[in-house]
């Protein structure tokens, strides 16, 4: 994560359409270069207004997988977004 200077206002800002980037204060966000990631941060500002289960989720990204795979895949796409 960038740092942030002193003035900024700390808002993030995602722009979701075009060059998909995300922002903090300005600054560029790097770690999500990974189209899976860029469309689970979609799906959760999308769907903000309510709660989403990992299930929700898993099916979504991951459409024609087994549930349990589903489920294994963003575990795995979580963990290695830290």
């Amino acid at each position: 994560m960038g740092n942030l200077h002193r003035g900024d206002d700390g808002r993030l800002r995602v722009c979701l359409l075009g060059d998909q980037t995300v922002e903090l204060g300005g600054e560029p966000l790097s770690g999500f270069e990974s189209p899976r990631l860029r469309s689970l941060l979609a799906l959760l500002i999308v769907r903000r207004d309510r709660p989403q289960s990992r299930a929700q989720l898993a099916f979504a990204l991951w459409p024609d997988s087994t549930e349990g795979q589903a489920r294994t895949n963003l575990r795995q796409l979580i963990l290695g977004s830290r």
